[in-house]
């Protein structure tokens, strides 16, 4: 079918190297639909979106070690709806006790979607979805839009930015 791959936050030989990575890790998934991977380089770590359009359920959103890109991509693909992907932190952040926080409301946020980030290039809106403490202090993360991959600032948990332990998500309509 096609596949769209589309990469920040790195080298062009890491990109390459990445590109690669991915198309061996989507295998024969890759024909099966058509698939959109968003890879932004993070420090050491990959912060992977995977978006099946035409099979509900295939959309995943992941940070993994550059070492485990390869696995963590094609754990993502096999796994269920309901399973997060071995070794993927901000997948498996969903089962920790710690309560899951939205990022805040901005000036831009419309009110029926609370949390919601604006995106300064496109104007989608989506969310930042991280594990808080409570009373926790915020701090500015950086935060690629899961529909055009430009980098946004947006306040999130010290803990969650320090570790880069957040993802961001479409929101649905």
């Amino acid at each position: 079918m096609s596949l769209k791959i589309m990469c920040a936050g790195c080298s062009k030989d890491e990109r390459e190297q990445a590109e690669a990575t991915v198309r061996s890790a989507l295998g024969p998934a890759a024909d099966t639909d058509v698939w959109t991977i968003s890879l932004v380089k993070l420090g050491s770590q990959w912060s992977v979106t995977l978006d099946a359009r035409t099979v509900p359920g295939r959309s995943r959103t992941l940070m993994t070690p550059a070492s485990r890109l390869g696995e963590a991509i094609a754990e993502a693909v096999r796994a269920p709806k309901a399973e997060a992907p071995a070794g993927a932190p901000a997948a498996a952040a969903a089962a920790t006790s710690k309560p899951a926080a939205s990022a805040p409301e901005t000036a831009a946020t419309p009110p029926e979607v609370p949390g919601a980030v604006v995106c300064k290039k496109c104007g989608h809106r989506f969310k930042v979805v991280y594990d808080a403490q409570p009373g926790e202090p915020l701090r500015d993360a950086p935060v690629a839009c899961p529909y055009c991959w430009q980098m946004n600032k947006v306040q999130i948990g010290t803990e969650a930015a320090e570790s880069s332990d957040y993802r961001a998500e479409k929101l649905e309509g």
